[in-house]
């Protein structure tokens, strides 16, 4: 969400209430994680697991609190992205300097289809390889060496499936 605010993005009001209260609920899991005095003498005690049930939640919470807060904010990069008549691949560097490593996406048979010899091309030409990890629900991952993306920045590679 930052890195879009950074880029331009429309970010709601709302975001930093959102993030405020992820974080809430990883701490409440944290502070009542030491817990029930009998949860190592009696495991399975009815308190044992009423606390572990409270205690879980705030985590299950904090996790697709989360999830909900990454899609909107994968969905207001991607509003900022250029749009081309061929399958690309954007790869975000949230850090303060500029970075190199391996990122892994996913994408569906139709978009990067496995019969063909793939590759992905950067923004100067140069032509880096793309390795299909496993497979997913109608498609693949992939993972591609990302190098020198700047620094709260991105890199676009186009992908060539000839």
């Amino acid at each position: 969400m930052s890195t879009a605010k950074l880029l331009g993005a429309d970010v709601k009001p709302e975001a930093l209430q959102e993030t405020n209260s992820i974080n809430s609920n990883i701490a409440f899991y944290d502070e009542y994680t030491f817990g029930a005095g009998e949860s190592v003498r009696d495991p399975l005690s009815l308190n044992t697991a009423v606390q572990w049930n409270q205690k879980s939640s705030y985590a299950w919470t904090a996790v697709k609190d989360n999830g909900v807060f990454r899609q909107e904010s994968f969905g207001l990069l991607g509003e900022l992205l250029p749009k081309v008549n061929v399958p690309s691949i954007t790869v975000f560097n949230t850090l303060n300097m500029a970075c190199s490593g391996v990122a892994k996406f996913f994408a569906f048979d139709a978009i990067i289809p496995m019969d063909k010899k793939v590759k992905a091309i950067d923004a100067d030409g140069n032509e880096v390889s793309l390795l299909r990890a496993e497979r997913g629900p109608g498609g693949f991952y992939w993972q591609i060496f990302a190098d020198d993306v700047p620094a709260f920045g991105d890199k676009t590679y186009k992908v060539d499936c000839s």
